[in-house]
């Protein structure tokens, strides 16, 4: 279990129980399921999943969503049935439903309020909003933020680092901004975003508008508090090298830094279709992001002008965000096993082996920037620059087979289905042109030469040929490199 922003164990149990089921592809046990999720005990998850069952029941009246419980030789097994929709409206519920949102909500929004009053509201005792303030503090921590709990409720901080946790919440709690619950005005603001991107000219993407509109939000409930927005001098030093469109006149009860500090926030977003053009390429330019250049170049291949000026513009947009936007640990944590990088392991395991070998060389040379979140985002960086499918070795393939061409092109298709994420499999019109011959019948193997492999399959290529050839597969490669070494 990651805890983040305080929430409770039973939250994140639920959340950890659908992660898991919603990956399965067959029922599973609760033994199966415990397995995964080890550090609770199986009675607690057995009441889990039947409290689980009841809440999707509430939420999904319609059964596009369910848990369906079968058994089998006294042994039950559990699946979570559902249609195209994705789980968004269950995240945002457990979520929402939390002691620990409800805290936030409100001092994001107000930024302070009665303790007896919220105590009240909410059905708890003091005793027990003070220990789940302390709990919420130990994430805040990192973000230099602090709730304090006497009579009143207070959440104390730098107004940027409070903008920018806000938006960490919102985005992970509601990945789109018209779940946000209990919001007044959600599509005046919506609406405002989508006249500021309007006026900035960014085409008409729909993820894009609703990033504005977050920050519309944001930014108006400090506002509306009176609270106002100073950059520190390192961060001064940032807005110094950016160009910034002049703040629209619509927004007039905005401050110069109200409207920078959003600009930037999507700018560190990464957007495709939005970015701010730095004042002087050269300039902006630091020892560290050379340094990483160099090795990336060292331990992938050399890139054109372009590419260069792409990843640069990349690593400024890291380095900005790791400035506005101190992430802890677990937050990281908890993003890795979101987004899926250990499947990325699996599905390209060359490109990750060769990034794990730039990581090291950068951590010996740059230790002061080896943390999570810069590992993170640097691996995020060097997909953008070079995609991973750009990495993968060539293996010159010839087939062959007693059975018409026509089955041939099946060979071809079942291998290059099961390898095109490892390997670029190129298909040659003659053995001796070929790293690895595959055939259905003992044709060339007398003519196969040192440096070949030679493989005979079964008609259906079946698991275990496919196991063979992805042996044969790697032995070339490995072979390959210490050739090279």
């Amino acid at each position: 279990m990651i805890p983040i922003f305080g929430l409770s164990k039973n939250t994140l149990l639920k959340r950890d129980i659908i992660e898991v089921l919603d990956r399965a592809q067959n029922p599973i046990s609760y033994k199966e399921l415990q397995a995964d999720i080890p550090y609770v005990s199986l009675s607690t998850l057995k009441a889990a999943c039947a409290e689980l069952a009841e809440l999707l029941e509430q939420l999904y009246p319609e059964k596009n969503c369910f848990l369906q419980f079968s058994k089998e030789k006294k042994t039950i097994s559990i699946s979570l049935i559902r249609s195209s929709n994705n789980l968004q409206f269950f995240y945002d519920h457990i979520y929402s439903d939390d002691l620990a949102y409800d805290i936030l909500r409100v001092l994001l929004l107000r930024r302070n309020f009665s303790t007896i009053e919220f105590c009240h509201a909410n059905g708890v005792s003091e005793s027990k909003l003070k220990r789940k303030i302390k709990e919420i503090n130990r994430e805040l921590r990192s973000f230099d933020l602090y709730i304090s709990c006497s009579n009143q409720l207070n959440l104390k901080g730098r107004e940027v680092n409070i903008r920018a946790f806000h938006y960490i919440l919102l985005r992970i709690v509601h990945r789109q901004f018209f779940t946000i619950p209990e919001s007044v005005h959600l599509q005046e603001i919506y609406q405002l975003g989508k006249y500021i991107a309007d006026y900035l000219g960014v085409p008409n993407d729909l993820p894009l508008i609703e990033r504005f509109a977050y920050w519309v939000l944001i930014t108006r409930a400090g506002l509306f508090k009176g609270e106002n927005l100073q950059f520190n001098a390192k961060e001064e030093q940032w807005i110094r090298h950016l160009v910034f469109p002049d703040k629209p006149v619509f927004l007039e009860r905005w401050s110069e830094q109200d409207w920078q500090f959003l600009l930037v926030a999507v700018h560190c977003s990464i957007s495709d279709y939005f970015q701010l053009e730095t004042k002087d390429e050269n300039l902006a330019k630091t020892a560290s992001q050379e340094l990483w250049l160099e090795l990336f170049q060292k331990h992938f291949r050399s890139l054109t002008a372009e590419e260069k000026k792409f990843a640069f513009e990349k690593l400024q947009q890291l380095d900005l965000t790791a400035n506005f936007f101190p992430l802890s640990t677990n937050f990281i944590l908890a993003l890795k096993k979101f987004i899926g990088l250990e499947d990325l392991a699996v599905m390209y395991p060359r490109y990750i082996q060769q990034f794990n070998f730039f990581w090291q060389d950068w951590s010996m040379q740059s230790p002061d920037k080896n943390s999570k979140i810069f590992h993170l985002f640097s691996l995020l960086v060097s997909i953008a620059v070079l995609p991973m499918e750009e990495l993968l070795p060539e293996v010159k393939v010839y087939v062959f087979t007693e059975n018409s061409d026509a089955f041939k092109q099946y060979i071809k298709i079942k291998i290059t289905f099961s390898f095109s994420n490892r390997y670029q499999l190129t298909f040659v019109d003659s053995p001796q042109k070929a790293d690895l011959l595959i055939g259905t019948a003992n044709f060339y193997e007398s003519e196969a030469l040192s440096h070949q492999k030679y493989l005979i399959v079964r008609t259906r290529v079946y698991q275990k040929d496919l196991d063979d050839i992805s042996n044969a597969l790697e032995e070339i490669i490995d072979r390959r490199l210490v050739t090279a070494s």
